[in-house]
This record gives structure tokens, C-alpha cells and sequence, in this order.
């Protein structure tokens, strides 16, 4: 069995990351698409008042969503920074950026099926932030030493 080296795991996180912020970035220019060419199934109307609470909501979510999955990440990124360099390690920081990009990815995708169902073009902010999130996070070769190395 060929042993997986420290670029492979970071060319698999590239891609990974690239595959859920491509994702999101084309299912959202899809929704837009429909909704600006009036094909959209727009299951209902909110009235002017529960617009504005469902965007808190949706960005309270954004927030909370990053917020858990920055804790999680890191908790888990601290009990890996005693273990040794090696294929565990690196799975299981894998898991954690994982778990980190899926909670992350949960409340943009909500927020372009709101759109998509209400055309209500605020809503398309929390996506937007949430791909800029995504973008920020890029895995690259000095956050895994950053987040790896022993504190």
C-alpha cells in the first residue's frame, strides 16, 4: 500500500474545498437565473414584516453556523496537535475541516432555496458571505502547519 503524503492531503482538501464553493457559486447563479427570468417556483410571498425576520434569521444562522463550526474545528485541531505526523493525523484533520465546511455550507444553501422561493434578493447576502467565508478558508500548506503545529 502507497503511503499518502502531506501534499496529496492537501490536494484532496484543495479539491474538496474547491468542489463545495464551485457548488454553491453555480447553484446560486442557477437560482438567480430562474428568479430573474420569472421561472422560478416562488411557493409563496412573505408580507413586508416576516421578510425582514426571516433574513435575521438566516444571517443569526450564517453566524451561529460559522461559530459552531470554528469550535468544533479548533477543538478538534487542538487534540491533534499532540499526535505524531502521520496518516491519522491528517484524516482526522480532514474530518474536521469536513465538519467545518458542512456546517458552514448548511445555511448558504438554505438561504439560495429562500431565495429561489421567495425572490427576495436580500436573502442572497448570506450566500454571498457565506462563499466569501469559503474563500477565506481555502486549505493551503501553511494553515495545516499552522493549525497542526504543537502550541
Amino acid at each position: 500500500m502507497a503511503q499518502t503524503t502531506t501534499g496529496m492531503y492537501l490536494r484532496t482538501l484543495q479539491i474538496l474545498h474547491l468542489a463545495l464553493v464551485g457548488g454553491q457559486a453555480m447553484f446560486l447563479l442557477l437560482a438567480a437565473g430562474l428568479v430573474l427570468s420569472g421561472k422560478s417556483p416562488r411557493a409563496f410571498v412573505l408580507p413586508a414584516d416576516t421578510g425582514h425576520i426571516l433574513v435575521l434569521v438566516m444571517y443569526l444562522l450564517a453566524f451561529g453556523a460559522l461559530a459552531a463550526g470554528n469550535r468544533l474545528f479548533n477543538r478538534k485541531v487542538t487534540a491533534l496537535q499532540q499526535q505524531p505526523a502521520g496518516e491519522g493525523k491528517y484524516s482526522s484533520y480532514r474530518a474536521a475541516t469536513i465538519i467545518r465546511y458542512a456546517l458552514l455550507e448548511a445555511p448558504s444553501l438554505i438561504g439560495i432555496v429562500l431565495f429561489m422561493l421567495t425572490g427576495d434578493y436580500v436573502l442572497l447576502g448570506v450566500p454571498l458571505l457565506v462563499i466569501a467565508v469559503f474563500v477565506w478558508l481555502r486549505p493551503s500548506r501553511k494553515a495545516i502547519i499552522r493549525d497542526l503545529k504543537p502550541a
